[in-house]
């Protein structure tokens, strides 16, 4: 899709376990090779070296790419080097760290939604059982086998991410009613693709049915709350601040932002499902900033 990862930029390995420490969540490559491998976090996508796919470029013009990774992910997906690694069990040999063989320029071509952070709350308990064990040279990361619930919770939110990487061209820009502020595109840039984005179209292009939309907003908002170190009123206040204000957040009070704002993105797909008669009608209107919750009825 040509807007895809416009507004938030792809990340790399070792820019998302540097978000996730702005989370005051502690990774590695070797940590995150093993969340891959008991498959509670798996790459967003993989780009290889070898064509494993179809070749494939859009028709429709892209926006200008924001980031080099972007730009990489562009040229793989049109040379058909991209791969969805959740799609395939765990293969033992996709590179997390670079060999002593492999040139200082070597990356090992890995990217993750930015999106996937949401999913790092649910993964504490485990990291802190975390050990680690020496295998010649190499370190090695081992975590507890995950419990059954702790998976399908963390295949939610790989589809909840997959979702918002979709959405959040579309929302995002928009998320403050007074003002719209798109990223690497211009205003009648963004206009035209919000023109062009047909909701139900993309609801079952997604696999997400409005009933799930609505509870996976709803669960966003529940964990954002349960999260969040400064309560309602401040979390107001917060919401009206500059972005370059909020990018200072760190810890719970980020993690708490991050699923507000995705929360936000979902409600916003899901009123405009129900102005199409495709959900329930929200019995207030739209204010994820504010508690308000999306009922069906």
């Amino acid at each position: 899709m040509p807007w895809v990862f416009t507004q938030r930029h792809p990340l790399d390995t070792s820019a998302f376990a540097s978000e996730a420490d702005k989370r005051g969540i502690e990774l590695d490559l070797a940590t995150l090779r093993e969340l891959y491998r008991h498959r509670l976090l798996v790459p967003f996508v993989e780009l290889t070296y070898r064509p494993v796919r179809a070749p494939f470029t859009p028709d429709d013009p892209e926006p200008t790419a924001g980031s080099s990774r972007l730009t990489e992910i562009r040229l793989a997906r049109n040379t058909g080097c991209l791969r969805d690694l959740s799609a395939m069990p765990f293969l033992p040999r996709v590179p997390f760290e670079r060999g002593r063989q492999k040139s200082r320029f070597w990356w090992n071509g890995l990217i993750y939604s930015q999106h996937q952070l949401l999913a790092l709350p649910l993964l504490e308990d485990s990291l802190r059982r975390r050990t680690d064990h020496k295998r010649g040279t190499r370190r090695i990361a081992r975590l507890p086998a995950p419990h059954r619930l702790l998976l399908n919770q963390m295949g939610q939110m790989r589809k909840v991410a997959v979702a918002l990487t979709t959405l959040e061209a579309r929302y995002l820009p928009k998320l403050d009613p007074e003002w719209i502020q798109p990223n690497n595109a211009d205003v009648e840039g963004w206009e035209g693709h919000r023109e062009q984005f047909d909701p139900v179209q993309m609801r079952e292009w997604l696999h997400y049915s409005s009933e799930q939309i609505r509870q996976g907003a709803e669960g966003l908002l529940l964990r954002g709350g349960q999260l969040d170190p400064v309560g309602a009123a401040w979390s107001q206040l917060m919401r009206r601040a500059p972005a370059k204000a909020r990018k200072r957040l760190k810890d719970a009070a980020l993690q708490a932002l991050d699923l507000r704002i995705a929360a936000e993105i979902l409600l916003l797909f899901y009123e405009d499902l129900a102005e199409r008669n495709q959900a329930g009608r929200c019995r207030t209107s739209l204010g994820a900033w504010r508690g308000i919750r999306c009922m069906s009825g």
